[in-house]
């Protein structure tokens, strides 16, 4: 696979002419919440701190049309009504792109009694750009989990940031047509040398402030755990979800 150097000045007009290729999604921030929506032409996409709604709300919206209806002599014919578009979403987190994997395993069960056609279809047609993490929060752990700030697993290219230039990384092959555009360059070593120094620092920053081995796990009597149910903080919890 290839790998591409974009200065990051030219990063609105990469946007722009992928807009008019392809169905591109980019984080932005509406009414104070941070969600992936339409990218509009000529904006900067948020790709720094994760989205208040993660990428889970794209794959698994909260509305949307499941059947149609039609009259027919022996009475009315309902037809699914499977998702056409093919969208790029730009801007992923490493540890959304793993989640919808394991959604996944869930949802499109080879051995359940039934799939999911709908997030099946979605899985299917998204193309999904990643935003490495080279500055993560201080409670993120998905090194712990088997992740990592600059994971590869469900996304299709993934994005270092460089500084003055981001480096793009085709993981798939769907994903090149992608990076069909004037403004790319060929990475250099030197280039691929640095994403690398960007990796690495990433995982560092992130073992020194979360260790999972540094936890262990204690065994609890049932009635300890029925204790647990009762706590104010589930009310709490629930509140803010709801």
């Amino acid at each position: 696979m290839n790998n591409w150097i974009l200065n990051k000045k030219d990063l609105p007009a990469f946007l722009t002419d992928l807009n008019r290729r392809s169905d591109l999604w980019t984080p932005s921030t509406e009414n104070g919440v941070k969600a992936f929506s339409p990218y509009r032409d000529g904006e900067i996409p948020e790709c720094g701190p994760s989205t208040r709604l993660s990428l889970r709300s794209f794959f698994l919206p909260r509305c949307e049309v499941m059947y149609r209806s039609s009259p027919d002599p022996d009475g009315l014919q309902a037809q699914a009504v499977l998702s056409e578009t093919r969208p790029v979403v730009f801007g992923v987190k490493s540890c959304d792109a793993r989640a919808i994997r394991l959604n996944s395993r869930v949802f499109l069960d080879s051995n359940a009694n039934h799939q999911d056609p709908y997030f099946g279809e979605r899985v299917e047609n998204t193309i999904l750009v990643g935003w490495g993490c080279d500055r993560p929060g201080n409670t993120c752990f998905c090194h712990a989990v088997g992740g990592g700030p600059f994971g590869e697993e469900g996304l299709d290219a993934l994005v270092v940031n460089l500084g003055e230039n981001l480096l793009m990384k085709e993981l798939t092959a769907r994903a090149h047509p992608l990076f069909q555009s004037d403004l790319l360059k060929t990475a250099s070593e030197d280039n691929l040398a640095a994403a690398e120094g960007v990796v690495k620092a990433s995982r560092n920053f992130l073992s020194g402030i979360f260790n999972p081995n540094d936890f262990k796990i204690h065994a609890i009597s049932n009635r300890d755990m029925d204790t647990l149910f009762d706590l104010s903080v589930w009310e709490e919890t629930a509140q803010r979800c709801l």
